[in-house]
């Protein structure tokens, strides 16, 4: 079975342009853990996770401190009314992963596998001749898996 098997081909992206409140609802409303930014050319050239929209501790650089971050910056006010504004004012080109790791729709799904168990991703963009095709995601390779004995 090869990955083209399983991608979806109905893939929901954003541009660089984007702003992250935008993302943000775009993730929320259509319940996806994250989704590949694209140029005019529909080549991926990043992608935003639920995860990179959460704040989280960071280590403060040359200590043992963390402290919260959002968006690459140190959070200093704890209530919410910051991070909306943050999010009103960066776009997606600011806060998405630039290393995407790919697949191609000619690869195998046991590959696909390998590559998010091995990477801890949820996701990977399936691309062809430099567009995005599809994408596949754990839940398609575990349905996959529920279908057929043979990856």
């Amino acid at each position: 079975m090869i990955v083209s098997d399983i991608m979806t081909t109905d893939v929901i992206t954003a541009s660089p342009d984007t702003s992250v409140a935008e993302l943000a609802i775009l993730i929320s409303e259509k319940n996806l853990g994250g989704l590949p930014i694209v140029d005019e050319n529909n080549a991926v050239v990043g992608i935003v996770t639920e995860s990179d929209l959460l704040p989280r501790l960071k280590k403060v650089p040359f200590s043992n401190i963390k402290l919260p971050a959002l968006f690459h910056e140190w959070v200093d006010d704890p209530g919410i009314e910051p991070l909306f504004k943050m999010a009103r004012e960066k776009q997606a080109k600011e806060i998405m992963s630039t290393k995407v790791v790919t697949v191609r729709p000619e690869d195998s799904v046991l590959s696909a596998a390998l590559i998010l168990g091995e990477r801890g991703i949820r996701r990977l963009p399936v691309v062809h001749n430099g567009e995005l095709v599809g994408i596949v995601s754990r839940g398609d390779i575990l349905r996959a898996l529920a279908k057929s004995e043979s990856l």
